[in-house]
């Protein structure tokens, strides 16, 4: 997910696929959840899940379960940001952005919400136990801050 959010990004910083820019609905999320990134997130995460699959072999039960599980991946980190950006515009918290009062909690929930998602999909589409996904959470975490300070420091991505 690092290496496909990190893809994605790269299309965001370059304005690839410019004409799937539309977002899926500005008022309830905000400008920045589109089609474009509902499209090229999954599609990224699956594609390196088999590619990952073949070269180290399956990870689930096949190559094929391997790809369906990183699409589902994607598709389950951008879904489980919606809430969040929901709060977020109900707030008046403009895009990108944090609140100015609660302004560590944002950041740890900005971190966390996608994780979240991504990991009970992840204990569900397959049969990892529940400690493996506590583990794989905080492990996950500190990539996920570790990730956006780099990103951020290249200046691929503009918020931390």
């Amino acid at each position: 997910m690092i290496l496909a959010n990190t893809f994605h990004v790269v299309v965001i910083k370059n304005n690839w696929l410019a004409n799937l820019s539309i977002p899926i609905s500005a008022k309830a999320f905000g400008k920045n959840k589109t089609l474009r990134g509902f499209l090229v997130l999954p599609f990224f995460s699956g594609s390196l899940a088999l590619i990952f699959s073949y070269a180290l072999g399956p990870f689930v039960e096949s190559n094929l379960t391997d790809s369906f599980i990183g699409l589902g991946l994607g598709l389950s980190y951008l879904i489980s940001e919606l809430p969040n950006s929901f709060i977020k515009r109900r707030l008046g918290i403009k895009n990108g952005e944090h609140s100015k009062k609660y302004r560590l909690f944002q950041v740890f929930v900005d971190k966390t919400d996608s994780l979240i998602g991504m990991l009970l999909f992840y204990y569900f589409a397959t049969s990892v136990q529940f400690k493996t996904i506590v583990e794989l959470y905080f492990i996950a975490f500190l990539l996920s801050i570790t990730t956006s300070f780099i990103l951020h420091s290249i200046k691929l991505k503009k918020s931390f």
